[in-house]
Formats: C-alpha cells, structure tokens, sequence
C-alpha cells in the first residue's frame, strides 16, 4: 500500500458566507462546488494540483480551545498573495520570510485556521522580495 497525496483538506468553519469572502475574495480561489443552505453546507475549491480545500459549516460553533486545522497553500506570486492579505487586513500569525529553501507566511481565516502562504525558492534566481 501507497499514500501517494493528500486528496482534500476540510477545514471548519463557523459562518459560511465570511468564509468564502476570505477563500474567495482575499485568497482568490474559485468554488468548484457549492452545497449550501441556510448558512451551512460545503464549498469545494480545487487548487491546479489536483488537490482539494472544503470549508465547512455545520451549525455548530468551533469549540474556543479546539485544535485548529493548518493547510499550505503553494503560490504562484507569493509577494501579490501578501500584498492581497494585507491589503484585506488579515491577521498574520507569521510574517513573511524565508524559511528552508522557501518563503513562507501564516494567516489565520475568520475562524482561526492557519492558512500558510508558501513558494519554493529558486535557488539560482532572486525573484523574491519579502514586502
């Protein structure tokens, strides 16, 4: 037996329309499938590497202490994608920075899951220009 990627990510959310105004909007992805009603329900966005992000509602609230889910998400222009979650005022966990090869930064979403912004550095280029 062989694992051979991670298929999709769920991450839980309390309100769906503030959500998808983050997912959508700050990080411009685009729904691949919506299943929603009444505020709860599931959105689908699948990313150009075959993989999958759904948020979630249920109707119940996040409990305050419970574990927070981390996805990393690979980006094409990682200084616009800070530029955008700036500009939107979301709330930084880390602050941009080159980490292992890589430039990184987290975000939490409205409901405090860790959204980390990462681009593999290209060793023999200087492309990159933490702002």
């Amino acid at each position: 037996m062989k694992i051979t990627k991670i298929a999709f990510v769920v991450l839980p959310v309390s309100d769906i329309a503030r959500s998808r105004a983050f997912y959508e909007d700050v990080l411009q992805l685009r729904p691949a499938h919506i299943f929603e009603k009444d505020g709860r329900g599931s959105i689908d966005y699948d990313l150009e590497s075959a993989a999958r992000i759904t948020i979630k509602c249920d109707g119940q609230l996040p409990m305050s202490n419970a574990p927070r889910i981390a996805v990393a998400l690979e980006a094409d222009n990682f200084n616009d994608v800070i530029a955008s979650l700036r500009a939107n005022k979301a709330v930084f966990v880390s602050a941009p920075a080159e980490v292992a090869g890589s430039h990184q930064a987290t975000v939490n979403d409205p409901d405090g899951n860790c959204i980390i912004i990462h681009k593999v550095k290209v060793s023999s280029k200087k492309d990159f220009v933490v702002i």
